[in-house]
């Protein structure tokens, strides 16, 4: 079963999961909620090799080896300027670390093997993104002080090379430079000789500046430049290293390009005359501290808050798709206006109906929405709500109701949540 797991999750549609720090009442934090979902090739095979782990360490290792490397969706290459999100490769080192815990005999660990084993996961990086959570492999692996070195030594070669990515993504919006510099000093203080790394990390940043710049605003372009070059002169002080700093000229990139523009939702008269009946029915608009300007259970039953969560009702179930930019905006927006009925209507037959068109609407468009993982964010978000939910009256009806859906994967979703429960 766990072998089955691991196949099937190479056919999921997304390769890797993407994160970035951008809010979610946009296009693209949409996506990376999504992405928080663990429905991603890399999250599932890596669940399943951990799983495998305890059971039987060697066959873990070799499902590990047939992992292949995420390329990144519509990206395959180096991450654009308009790319807002950016690849996590965490969970395969995460993951590598532990099955280097087990997965090697008494007689390999004496040849080293292992060693080599780690050697090549680390000389086939190419991406800015595996940096940082090689680095840590590195730094965190139990093996010897030369093992370790070793490893070390062989990732300054890959960094040198040209076949990993320098692109300026990497560095203007994850701030990857400062912790590549860090490693190094912690690599250091650990005992490790850094006279081979600090080079190749110097050619890896000239490389990094040169390359085509996202363009950041007037004030913070130089100020963004100078803290790279500031920060590895830091690490060559520190260290003595007979090392030159970056130059004028090994800092001017080969051109510079606009940067991504999030899509904000909310933004047609419709939906903002929605997401403001939504607040009201939410808090009503009210000034309190805390919690306590949030409507309660006896508040939301009253005559004045019927009425208008019924007008709210009216107005989003007219809302047409063509009103937005985007269908897919649409299908957001409106799940999330839905989201309100589940969370806030008082129990009564107006709930179940919106509920139920809730669910419906889900169910009718899950083969319109291409990314089934961006579909699933708000089936996640009803789940969520029945599982944080501190009555357990409402947990109950939330889960009954999911579980009769005429969708499979929302039906199967809220039994299992009600075998765990």
């Amino acid at each position: 079963m766990i072998e089955d797991a691991f196949r099937l999750a190479a056919q999921a549609q997304n390769p890797i999961p993407r994160h970035g720090g951008v809010h979610t009442d946009t296009r693209q934090g949409i996506v990376a909620v999504a992405h928080n979902s663990g429905l991603d090739t890399l999250t599932l095979q890596t669940t399943a090799v951990r799983i495998m782990r305890p059971i039987d360490p060697r066959r873990a290792r070799e499902l590990f080896e047939e992992m292949a490397i995420p390329q990144f969706g519509p990206f395959s290459g180096p991450l654009g300027c308009q790319d807002a999100l950016a690849p996590v490769f965490s969970a395969r080192y995460e993951t590598l670390t532990e099955v280097a815990a087990s997965g090697f005999s008494p007689r390999e660990l004496k040849e080293e093997a292992h060693i080599q084993w780690f050697e090549d996961q680390v000389r086939v990086i190419r991406s800015s993104f595996q940096i940082e959570p090689v680095m840590k492999f590195i730094l965190t692996l139990p093996v010897t002080p030369a093992q370790r070195q070793r490893l070390l030594d062989a990732f300054a070669v890959t960094l040198a090379s040209v076949s990993v990515s320098a692109e300026d993504r990497a560095f203007s919006n994850f701030a990857l430079d400062d912790g590549l510099v860090a490693a190094a000093g912690k690599a250091a203080e650990a005992g490790l000789r850094i006279t081979s790394l600090v080079p190749a990390i110097r050619a890896y940043l000239i490389r990094r500046l040169q390359f085509a710049r996202c363009k950041l605003s007037g004030e913070q372009e130089p100020k963004f430049e100078q803290r790279i070059v500031d920060g590895f002169a830091s690490l060559v002080r520190a260290y003595a290293l007979d090392l030159r700093p970056i130059s004028e000229d090994e800092r001017k990139p080969v051109r510079t390009e606009e940067p991504y523009r999030l899509v904000d939702f909310w933004q047609s008269s419709r939906s903002k005359e929605l997401l403001e009946k939504m607040r009201w029915l939410t808090h009503g608009n009210r000034e309190l501290p805390g919690d306590k300007r949030f409507f309660t259970l006896e508040e939301r039953s009253t005559t004045e808050w019927n009425e208008r969560y019924i007008e709210f009702v009216k107005m989003l179930e007219g809302w047409a798709e063509s009103e937005e930019e985007s269908p897919l905006d649409y299908f957001h927006m409106k799940a999330m206006a839905y989201g309100v009925i589940a969370r806030l209507a008082p129990p009564g037959a107006a709930r179940d109906r919106g509920l139920r068109s809730f669910l419906a609407y889900l169910d009718e468009r899950y083969v319109h929405v291409e990314n089934h993982m961006e579909w699933f964010v708000p089936v996640l978000r009803l789940l969520n709500e029945a599982r944080y939910t501190k009555d357990a009256a409402n947990r109950t009806y939330l889960l009954d109701e999911m579980a009769q859906s005429g969708n499979v994967i929302i039906a199967t979703y809220a039994r299992l949540l009600q075998l765990a429960l």
